[in-house]
């Protein structure tokens, strides 16, 4: 798996540097080894021939008085900067170790000359401050006796001291700074005088990229990985991977000198104390690692072109990594000047820098989402979450931190009205020069939150400018919603115009006061464009009601009939207008979701579509009064009902109408209904993009006189707000492979409804979707589709993650083996293996709710309270499991498990959902361990904060005041084990897991599960009698755990999988008797005291299964022996590897639906599915790795359906994912299918032989004569007569009319009397014109 990581890496890299890295130019240079005063010499010339860019000093001298050279190059050699981040090559250290020397005196040569011709060098130069020191060492190169490739002398410099174990150690005292070399204290000095971002040492002797640290406290060779680590092996790989041989397999300088992609940790190469890279890591805020360029030391002139040729590349690549990361500047709030000294953290990365005398910072990472952190003395602290893109392109991230007054956190007033939040003053119309003016204030007043941009120009010229506002603003986070509004379209139209910019404003001065306010902008990139037509408004007037001055754009062009129409594609000859192709670009470049486009004219919010298809041989739509509704039209009209119903009299159709128009139910229409519009904006955004918008008509006035400015910002202020919430309805995630790399482009299709929308780069998409339950897919060219049920209810909250993992359409989906495993930062969606409930933001009060009133921070309100938002947990630990690919069976219905299903379903996953990265914000208490929650805790706290800094770059911590959480790995099986009492065994054994991170076995585990261990912090005594227990506040991640381990200091084990069964064979009993059979086989002392374990009786949950294990502590009386504890650690190993074998299920009905208590068997050994349709059986755990159990044959007996045989190859030591259906339910023995066919031939028979036995009947009855009929003529009038007459006793039988046989014969001639004809027909049919007579006789 190591091979395929590098690989992988490897072939990303190369790709990436394709894309961002334009070929380097090749100049003639001539290369030859340069002494002293050739090198000298050679440096003024360069200088000379290039004074734009380069300057000459010296940072000091040597011990034979030799200056120590170094050129900066930049396009302000003289001028400093603030924002430009500085770079640093160092060579020859090693005097004897020439390449480096040779390679950067030709670095220059190469800059000089590609400066002005090659737009990379160029931008390169432009945008960093570069410094090159050729030789750190020119005394020990002038000494140099070898000129080969042997050692030599020349490595020490003059007083015969190696200058890489000359600097201060971070691990162990080593020489003192002032009895230090003066070439040692030149650099230091150097390094601690300029903030350097990032470096490189290069030396000779083989061929590897090395990174810090280079010793450890321990002394002994092995890794010692720093607290970027994850960083560290990125910047490695991106030199290795450009360099010609680099990271190519096998050896490069002898047998035993093989490098894994061509870098290595430092310490685990070999120990090396006092090195240059640890101390600028340490001692200062620059990255640096260690190059060995050639295998040969001292090669001859010959060779050194070919060295240059390897290297040429990722020199300058790895320089262009400077700017990788975040970078920005540390402000004052108050009064705007910049904050030197103050700390840049990455949490849960222990290592911070501190911004500059400017205020500026640069913190170099690797890509992934992180949370950074600003603080300074006398300051409070403020924090932002990033996602560093893989790009060199840094995120920018300015701070404005709050002066502390008595250590409280004091801000200068906001609003003239003295209250805690922002309210604008000020109502006016602005023409564009002022319009940008605006936008470039509210910007300069928050760069932390906005940011600028224009999309292109109009016909005449002017810009089209949008204001972008998020708490990360110019970085598309993924999985974070963006959405837009759209004003000014027709350019007489300006109320839309005015909002925008008072929104803008708006939320950038109640961010972090107003708790909504402030989560929507941490949840939602939002982009405002104020202005789409400024021409058309330069020629418009204020107090225009109802023209058409200014509607049009330059070419007089309505914008809204300009786009390209779906139904009428030839429904205008008129070209396509400039600012109709910008925003069509717009439209491109970004994810959009959710959109509205403001107009006026009307009071309404208008969906789609505003077309209507055109009937065969039609040629023009109806101009009016057809609806047309788009597939999406529950969710259209939602989105509509949520805008009108926010504004205070939008929804009410008992208010006054605009001219004469009809009342519009709920405030809301149907675009086509209204009018017909082809080549509207809102109709393409549907058709062409993800987008889902609507048109709002924001008053009955186009341009209204500026004082009625303000009540239109009083009414529209809380619509606004509620519309941009709606961009979190429904549901969203992410689309990966099984190795979790981003798939965009996959088409997410819900069943039932014939729209699409895709995944974006990220993979990550959004689904708009009403309440109700869906059938949703996710699918792509050269993958299997997978699928999930979703139940989407009104409950307000954020859209629940819904991901999918898809398989290559020819692989089995059952091994992750040639997955890397993702660092600590790196992002790691993941999809529900279960059908889920999905709870949306729906926010749309009924129809009999009361008008929405507006809070003081202009959050919406109905009568009713307004629920809350979902409280969300820390990144830390997070997310649901992926699941393998699935074999679907088709399913038939089942009426048992409508409400417990449902009650189940929701309650895992609201778990699930609370734990997912997309939506997840670290809570304060989620911080690293500090020294008082050692002294806190005791022994238990100092052994806790010893393995967290162990674990660091392979484990992410959560930290609660008395429990703390640590996961590992990212597999498809989510694995908890947690103690309170027996919490010192579960940190060994994470200090195990950190201990032995690349030891195959460790490696193999942690790609198979996700690993969480839950501990007390709280010291205890051994309690024998106790049994295991939980820490309440870690209870997040026991509902959505598969297995859930309870860890005590008895004898016990047992199991939870389903009811009680006279043959269970709970995969928790396997769990169990392997980890006790680990721990007897390595302490038999704990098997002689407990030869049989105890079974706790069973629990039914909604997790897979619960195991209690028992550590025997108590048994063996010596908890605190090594032997033991080495054997708990074996164990507690042995039950994580086993955790993700066997044979793991779904069951399903034909609707989709999970079927609770279904018994399924493996052989003699059966379990029940859970409450969300789960089974799972262990096979092999007990047996020796690697045997292939043939075809085990799964019994699924649920109780009134069919017996279904599923043959499966079950391999031992890894997992099989099914989904089983259930498609024939049993009635009397008999399948569904069959009972009713038998019960259908069995009518129909019947049914003939009454029919037979009646004409029987009936031809064997004699006719009646004439006389016959006299005599029933007169028996029936004496009945008539009998009846009217009032002495009529009774004591005689009336007698009964008698119908004639012809009346028999017309009455049954349609095979059913009058009577039966009557009630068989619908009330439709009988009341239809024309069909009451045909049943009639």
């Amino acid at each position: 798996m190591a091979s395929m990581h590098c690989k992988t890496t490897w072939l990303v890299l190369c790709a990436l540097s394709l894309v961002i890295f334009q070929a380097v130019p090749t100049f003639p240079i001539e290369i030859k080894h340069h002494s002293y005063a050739a090198m000298t010499s050679l440096l003024q010339r360069t200088v000379q021939r290039c004074p734009d860019i380069m300057r000459l000093s010296s940072i000091g001298k040597s011990v034979e008085g030799r200056s120590l050279w170094v050129v900066r190059v930049t396009d302000a050699p003289d001028v400093h900067k603030p924002g430009k981040p500085l770079f640093k090559y160092v060579g020859n250290m090693h005097g004897n170790e020439v390449v480096g020397r040779e390679v950067l005196l030709n670095l220059l040569e190469y800059l000089c000359d590609g400066y002005g011709s090659n737009a990379t060098i160029t931008h390169l130069v432009q945008s960093t401050d570069i410094y090159i020191l050729p030789s750190m060492n020119p005394d020990g190169y002038e000494r140099t006796s070898s000129r080969g490739c042997g050692q030599g002398f020349g490595r020490p410099n003059a007083r015969g001291q190696d200058l890489n174990r000359n600097f201060p150690d971070q691990f162990v005292p080593g020489v003192p700074e002032d009895k230090a070399e003066v070439e040692t204290k030149a650099m230091m000095a150097w390094i601690r005088k300029n903030p350097f971002v990032l470096s490189a040492n290069l030396h000779g002797g083989s061929v590897v990229a090395s990174y810090p640290f280079d010793d450890s406290r321990s002394g002994h060779a092995g890794s010692s990985p720093s607290p970027d680590d994850a960083t560290f092996r990125f910047l490695a790989h991106l030199y290795a991977n450009s360099h010609r041989t680099m990271a190519l397999p096998g050896p490069k300088c002898s047998s035993h000198d093989v490098f894994p992609d061509g870098i290595t940790n430092g310490a685990q190469w070999y120990e090396l104390r006092g090195g240059m890279e640890d101390f600028n890591y340490v001692q200062s805020n620059c990255f640096e690692i260690t190059i060995e360029l050639s295998c040969c030391k001292f090669p001859p002139e010959s060779q050194l072109a070919t060295e240059w040729h390897n290297n040429r590349d990722a020199l300058v690549r790895y320089m262009q990594a400077v700017h990788r990361g975040a970078n920005g500047f540390v402000y004052d709030t108050a009064t705007g000047e910049p904050v030197p000294n103050a700390t840049i953290s990455v949490r849960f990365v222990h290592h911070d820098i501190v911004s500059t005398a400017d205020g500026a910072y640069w913190r170099i990472l690797a890509p992934g989402r992180y949370t950074l952190v600003a603080h300074a003395k006398g300051y409070s602290s403020v924090s932002k979450r990033i996602v560093v893109p893989v790009s060199n392109d840094g995120v920018r991230v300015d701070f404005n931190l709050h002066k502390l007054v008595n250590g409280e956190d004091v801000e200068s007033p906001v609003a003239p009205s003295g209250k805690s939040w922002y309210e604008p003053q000020r109502f006016v119309h602005h023409d564009h020069s002022d319009l940008v003016s605006v936008l470039s204030t509210i910007h300069d007043k928050f760069p932390h939150l906005t940011r600028v941009y224009t999309i292109g120009k109009s016909v005449e010229g002017r810009s089209l400018p949008v204001i972008e506002v998020s708490d990360n603003p110019g970085v598309h986070e993924p999985g974070e919603p963006e959405m837009k509004y759209i004003a000014n379209m027709h350019g007489n139209e300006v109320v839309g115009r005015e909002m925008l910019l008072l929104l803008a404003r708006y939320l950038c001065e109640n961010y972090g006061k107003d708790e909504w306010l402030t989560r929507l902008v941490n949840t939602t990139r939002i982009h405002l464009m104020p202005t789409m037509n400024p021409d058309g408004y330069s020629r418009a007037h204020e107090g225009d009601s109802q023209s058409i001055v200014g509607r049009a754009n330059a070419n007089n062009i309505d914008l809204n009939r300009n786009f390209p129409d779906h139904f009428e594609p030839t429904h205008t000859s008129k070209p396509e207008q400039l600012e109709t192709q910008e925003v069509r670009r717009w439209l491109d470049s970004y994810p959009f979701v959710l959109s509205a486009n403001l107009h006026n004219g009307a009071l309404v919010a208008n969906y789609p579509y505003d077309d209507v298809p055109l009937a065969k041989g039609q040629r023009h739509p109806p101009l009016s009064g057809v609806e047309s509704p788009s597939p999406d039209n529950k969710v259209f009209r939602q989105l509509a009902k949520a805008y009108s119903f926010a504004h205070p009299v939008m929804h009410d159709a008992e208010r006054a109408q605009c001219y004469g128009d009809e009342p519009f139910q709920d405030g809301i229409t149907n675009g086509a209904m209204w009018y017909n519009v082809a080549g509207g904006m809102q109709d393409y955004n549907y058709f062409n993009t993800n987008c889902f918008e609507i048109t709002v008509e924001m008053g009955c006035t186009k341009f209204p006189q500026h004082r009625y400015l303000k009540r239109h910002w009083q009414e529209h202020k809380p619509a606004l707000l509620a519309f941009i919430e709606q961009v979190h309805i429904g549901v969203s995630g992410f689309v990966k492979d099984e190795c979790g790399n981003a798939i965009d482009q996959a088409i997410i299709v819900v069943q039932g409804i014939k729209h699409p929308v895709h995944s974006v780069t990220d993979g990550d998409y959004w689904r708009l979707l009403s309440p109700g339950e869906y059938i949703i897919s996710a699918t792509k060219t050269g993958y299997r589709t997978a699928q999930h049920v979703v139940l989407v209810t009104s409950k307000v909250g954020p859209a629940i993650q819904l991901n999918f993992t898809l398989y290559p359409a020819s692989d089995t989906g059952t091994s992750l083996g040639g997955c890397q495993l993702p660092t600590p930062h790196e992002a790691v969606p993941t999809t529900p293996i279960l059908p889920t409930t999905v709870t949306s933001t729906v926010g749309v009060p009924s129809t009999t709710s009361s008008q929405a009133t507006t809070s003081a921070a202009g959050r919406p309100n109905s009568s009713e309270p307004p629920a809350t938002h979902q409280e969300e947990i820390t990144a830390a630990v997070s997310s649901t499991v992926n699941p393998a690919p699935t074999v679907n069976h088709k399913v038939g219905p089942t009426q048992k498990l409508a409400s417990s299903t449902a009650a189940a379903t929701s309650a895992h996953v609201k778990a699930t959902t609370e734990s997912s990265p997309e939506r997840a914000s670290t809570p304060s208490t989620a911080v690293p361990p500090t020294a008082s929650h050692a002294r806190k805790h005791g022994a238990l706290g100092a052994l806790a904060k010893t393995v967290f800094k162990q674990c660091s770059g392979i484990a992410t911590l959560k930290l609660k005041p008395d429990a703390a959480s640590l996961r590992f790995g990212n597999g498809s099986h989510r694995v908890v084990i947690v103690s309170s009492e027996a919490s010192k065994h579960l940190l060994h054994f994470a200090g195990h897991l950190c201990s032995h991170r690349s030891d195959a076995d460790v490696v193999k585990v942690l790609s198979s599960v996700r690993l969480y261990l839950v501990v007390s912090l709280n010291d205890s005594t051994l309690d024998c009698s106790s049994s295991a227990s939980v820490p309440e506040d870690m209870t997040s991640l026991y509902d959505s755990s598969d297995v859930l381990v309870l860890l005590s200091h008895g004898c016990n084990v047992s199991h939870s999988t389903g009811p009680k069964a006279s043959r269970m064979q709970p995969p928790g009993v396997a769990i169990s008797r392997y980890y006790w059979q680990t721990v007897v086989d390595a302490q038999p002392g704990a098997g002689a005291v407990c030869p049989k374990p105890t079974l706790l009786a069973p629990k039914l949950t909604v997790s897979s299964l619960i195991v209690h294990i028992g550590t025997a502590c108590c048994a063996v009386g010596k908890c605190a022996a090594s032997s033991h504890m080495a054997s708990i650690v074996q164990g507690l190993m042995a039950v994580v590897r086993s955790a993700s074998v066997g044979v793991r299920g779904h069951i399903v009905d034909p609707s989709r639906r999970p079927m609770a208590g279904v018994k399924v068997c493996e052989g003699d050994y059966c379990t029940y599915s859970n409450a969300v349709g789960v089974f799972w059986l262990l096979t092999g755990v007990s047996s020796l790795p690697h045997v292939i159990l043939a075809d085990p044959s799964l019994a699924v007996l649920p109780s009134g359906w069919d017996r279904l045989q599923s043959q499966h190859l079950v391999v031992n030591n890894t997992s099989t994912e099914l989904e089983i259906a259930l498609d024939t339910q049993r009635i009397f023995g008999l399948s569904k299918s069959a009972f009713i066919a038998a019960l259908t031939a069995s009518l129909v028979g019947a049914i003939l032989c009454v029919l037979i036995l009646f004409i029987v009947f009936k031809k064997v009855r004699p006719s009646p004569s004439s006389r016959g009929f006299q005599q029933l003529d007169a028996l029936e009038m004496e009945a008539a007569v009998l009846q009217d007459d009032p002495s009529y006793s009774g004591k005689h039988p009336r007698p009964v009319a008698y119908r004639p046989k012809t009346e028999f014969k017309a009455s049954s001639s349609g095979g059913r009397r009058n009577q039966e004809m009557l009630s068989d027909t619908s009330e439709d049919e009988f009341t239809q014109p024309g069909r009451r007579a045909n049943h009639v006789t």
